[in-house]
């Protein structure tokens, strides 16, 4: 009876168990959930196992309206029964098998699942209080395994502009091995795991060490986490439209162990971190052209602590890296805009109220990192022509990267600049305070690349040339910026042409600083030695009278605008100290051309040698040079220079000799100033200047060796002067012109230029010359030849007087000298004191023949009234002599008788211009006793004199024969 019952019990359970709970509990799942659902459930099966205690649903779905929410083809509940017997709960299985989740986020930014349930009526606040949990007042629980498993999530976004959409496959998240008696020392662990789409994975596996009995007090766990993303593509879609930059390719590969405790986050352990890129591919959106791209990149890290500020990391190693970058035409670089955000800011944006986070200092060290076979294109758009710039062949080891203070990174740097130069660097570096020390060293950088950036403001261009430098420097700063910096740097085969017209303006084979020091400490900049060697300049003055070298700059501020930037300049800046020990100069040239003259000018200087020493701005110490070259075919230069150069004004003295000039050279400037042109002769200048305290002072010598005057040139722009005279008047009978030439000026004089106070000088000496020829000459031999300028005669004489004859030995002196010269003699007249002296020798003459010895009397002294009246009545009748008697007294009788019969005799205008021929005639005669050829006297028609003097001049001119 006893087995019956049992039987029937049995069969009752069973029947009870596999259908009767099944069906029932189906339509109590569906009515529940649809209770607290916005959406409708749907389960296809329920399945209980009465002696396994297994509970399965199969095929459930959540639908609203038309969309499936989610999908599940077994929800699994599997208690194992006979724990119940060791009083344990103890739950074999709650899975979720099969789960197909799709979650939507809609153009609103709303989710699906954000109204899935229904709201609920607030419960009691009373009935809100919860003690809280302990996990050690539970029963025994233990759960073998417990998530879901076997299935797929869907995710779709889109509130974006493009539409993101993404898979994760095989997921699963299980609990294992979790049991409320083993808390302290838990078996417990999670282990999440999903495929992606690309073929990569993400692989988390957490073990649950210890749990404290309200989980909420703390959790200690230590967790192995893997990623690999085989496309980050993919996972980029989800920012791309928050940048214009796009993932073309790329692998990600993350491995790393964390030790967290929640009850101390703070103590959190990141170790064994492997973090691996590769193939990444960067591109603009709006592109197709990559601007990044890289091998791989290799992070290692032991040990850190991030939330304590302690960031360990063993090394970083970057692979082929690749990197191009533009500057715009707006001046932004083209990165700056692809970083940029394109997601709208929010506005009026609710500030949160934080508290101030005490953390500690953040100890950050990199023991190694290494950029190796790496390349960076740069391009620079804003100019025209772009000028690119590409780095490569890029590797860089750095050391003990930290941000410690007082701690340094070790670095080596080097590179390739645009293929054909070598770059490098070395050194020691802090970040805390910064502090640098190391060397640089540049090899053969082309500097071609400048042209566009010089093109800016000048009419440059660099055809070659090749910078190099090497250097030690050190950098600090703290409470002021120290910089520190000596070495070498050398300029070679530097050509400058003109890009209107692409001459060469400028060149040189080597131009070196052998030696300098820069200082920031003391502001001061030393160099030891410099050479600048095979140097050539071409200077040209051009048809407009621009003087080319002037020419180069493109207007780009005015003038006011420069001075005030000048001026905040000097405010800001403290006085810098220069100092070059020694310039060596060898085989300089130069070539100048003024066009603007009528004549074109053109003169070659070459194999210009020599030295400069100290030059400085500082106050007190002398500069001095030292050069000497050569000019056209044979003429030489030399030129000797010692100044104050921080005052030049204060002090300088120069010394330049130029030695045998060709003249025909300069017959441009003899046209211009002269009116003529040179056709042969030779040039020495000897121009020595003293300048103390703005006064200059110059002792010049110019010596011109038989000069040859060309023709005249007639021209509107020309100063005509007589060339060939002046020439004669200067040169000597060996074809020698040498001037003296002292010239004195006040350079701070508003009106002073060098050049225009020295031709001054010079035009001035030859107006001299032309005007007062006989004072110039005079003033070059040495002679006082004011007085030169005539012979004076008594009154109706032609004998040359004593004083008179001195004066024509000097002038005799002068045409020995200047046998170029001839004199020209203009005998004078005085119609009135000659008349006079000729008409009382025709009276002494008229009282011969009352003589006893029948001769002419030899003053007037001898002659008596009969004399006189006999005389005068050959001239005039008896009535005029009587009516003289009658109105002369006695006593003057005589006196007035001989000034009427003088006066009563004729004087021709005949025999005055034979009194002066005799006069002309008489120093021609001298100056042949002299020496003096007749082909250099040339005796004029005289003239008349009307000069008020007791004697009468002869006029006397240097003339060109």
């Amino acid at each position: 009876m006893l087995k019956k019952i049992l039987l029937s019990l049995f069969l009752l359970y069973t029947i009870v168990g596999f259908f009767l709970i099944p069906y029932l509990l189906k339509p109590e799942i569906i009515k529940n959930a649809n209770n607290y659902l916005n959406a409708t459930l749907s389960v296809e099966k329920v399945s209980f196992n009465p002696f396994l205690l297994k509970l399965s649903l199969y095929n459930l779905k959540v639908q609203k309206e038309k969309d499936q929410l989610l999908s599940l083809k077994e929800l699994r509940c599997d208690l194992e029964p006979h724990q119940l017997f060791t009083q344990t709960i103890y739950l074999k299985e709650l899975l979720l098998l099969g789960l197909d989740l799709h979650i939507l986020k809609d153009k609103k930014g709303r989710f699906n699942f954000e109204t899935l349930l229904k709201p609920q009526p607030d419960t009691p606040k009373e009935e809100q209080t919860q003690q809280p949990l302990d996990l050690t007042k539970l029963p025994h629980i233990h759960l073998a395994k417990v998530g879901i498993d076997e299935s797929n999530i869907v995710i779709d976004d889109h509130s974006k502009k493009t539409p993101f959409h993404f898979v994760l496959k095989d997921f699963r998240v299980l609990l294992q091995a979790f049991d409320t008696t083993k808390l302290t020392n838990s078996d417990a662990n999670i282990h999440l795991f999903t495929n992606l789409e690309d073929g990569g994975l993400i692989d988390i596996k957490t073990a649950l060490t210890k749990i404290a009995p309200n989980p909420a007090d703390g959790i200690e766990t230590q967790t192995k986490l893997k990623v690999e993303i085989k496309r980050l593509y993919n996972e980029w879609q989800y920012l791309r439209d928050a940048l214009k930059l796009e993932v073309a390719d790329g692998a990600l590969q993350l491995y790393s162990s964390i030790k967290l405790n929640t009850d101390d986050i703070n103590a959190t352990e990141i170790s064994n971190t492997s973090l691996a890129l590769q193939r990444v591919r960067i591109k603009p959106k709006t592109q197709n052209k990559d601007i990044l791209t890289l091998k791989s990149v290799q992070l290692l890290a032991p040990h850190m602590q991030p939330l304590q500020n302690n960031i360990n990391i063993a090394s970083i190693t970057v692979d082929n890296l690749f990197v191009k970058a533009s500057r715009l035409k707006d001046g932004n670089i083209d990165w700056q805009n692809f970083l940029a955000s394109t997601t709208p800011k929010e506005q009026h944006k609710q500030k949160l109220k934080t508290q101030p986070i005490k953390s500690k200092p953040l100890h950050f060290l990199l023991d190694n990192f290494v950029l190796k076979n790496s390349r960076i294109i740069f391009k620079d758009k804003k100019v025209s022509p772009n000028v690119d710039i590409a780095l490569d062949n890029i590797k860089l080891d750095a050391q003990h990267i930290t941000l410690t203070p007082h701690e340094q990174l070790h670095y080596k740097l080097a590179m390739k600049i645009n293929k054909t130069a070598n770059f490098k660097a070395d050194g020691a570096l802090s970040i805390t305070p910064l502090t640098q020390k190391g060397t640089l060293k540049l090899q053969h950088l082309a500097l071609r690349f400048l042209n566009p950036y010089i093109a800016q403001s000048s009419y440059l261009k660099l055809q070659d040339g090749y910078l190099n430098f090497s250097t030690k420097e050190e950098f600090s700063q703290n409470k002021t910026t120290l910089y520190k910096a000596n070495g070498s740097v050398s300029l070679d085969e530097l050509f400058v042409n003109d890009t209107r017209d692409n001459k060469s303006l400028l060149s040189l084979s080597h131009f070196k600083l052998k030696d300098f020091t820069l200082d920031s400490t003391t502001n001061a900049l030393t160099i030891n030695n410099a050479v600048l060697d095979s140097f050539y300049v071409d200077a040209l003055v051009t048809k407009n009278k621009e003087f080319n070298l002037a020419q180069l700059t493109k207007p780009t501020q005015s003038t006011k605008e420069k001075q005030q930037t000048q001026t905040k300049t000097k405010q800001a800046q403290k006085p810098f100290a220069f100092l070059l020990k020694k310039l060596t100069i060898k085989d300089g040239s130069a070539k100048f051309a003024d066009l603007s003259l009528p004549i074109p000018f053109k003169t070659d200087i070459h194999d210009l040698n020599g030295a400069l020493y100290t030059l400085t701005n500082k106050k007190g110490r002398k500069t001095a040079m030292k050069l000497n070259g050569e000019i056209d075919r044979y003429g030489s230069t030399k030129i000797d220079l010692k100044t104050d150069a921080s005052n030049p004004k204060k002090y300088t003295k120069v010394s330049m000799n130029f030695s045998n000039l060709a003249m025909n050279s300069l017959s441009g400037y003899s046209a211009t100033f002269a009116g003529h042109k040179i056709d042969d002769g030779k040039l020495y200048l000897n121009l020595n200047y003293n300048l103390h305290n703005s006064k200059i002072k110059g002792d010049n010598s110019i010596i011109i060796k038989k000069i040859k005057i060309g023709e005249e040139l007639k021209d509107e722009n020309t100063t005509s002067l007589p060339l060939g005279f002046i020439v004669a008047l200067l040169e000597d009978k060996d074809g020698i012109i040498d001037i003296d030439m002292p010239v004195e000026g006040d350079v701070d004089a508003p009106d002073f230029k060098y050049g225009s106070f020295v031709f001054k000088t010079f035009f001035n000496l030859l107006l001299k010359a032309v005007v007062s020829p006989f004072s110039f000459l005079g003033s070059v031999m040495g002679i006082d030849a004011d007085e030169l300028k005539n012979v004076t005669f008594e009154a109706g004489s032609s004998v040359i007087l004593p004083p008179q004859k001195e004066k024509l030995d000097q002038l005799t002196k002068m045409l020995i000298k200047r046998p170029k010269i001839a004199l020209s003699v203009t005998a004078g007249y005085n119609t009135q004191l000659d008349k006079v002296a000729l008409q009382k020798q025709k009276l002494l003459k008229e009282a011969a023949p009352f003589t006893k010895e029948k001769k002419p009397l030899e003053n007037e002294n001898e002659l008596t009234n009969t004399m006189l009246e006999k005389i005068y009545l050959k001239y005039a009748k008896k009535a005029q002599l009587k009516q003289l008697k009658k109105s002369t007294k006695k006593e003057n009788y005589q006196e007035k008788l001989l000034n009427a019969t003088t006066q009563l005799l004729p004087v021709t205008h005949k025999e005055l211009l034979s009194l002066s021929t005799k006069r002309s005639q008489a120093i021609f005669e001298y100056l042949s006793k002299k020496g003096i050829t007749k082909q250099r006297v040339k005796l004029l028609t005289p003239k008349e004199s009307d000069q008020e003097e007791s004697k009468v001049p002869t006029t006397l001119e240097l003339v060109v024969p």
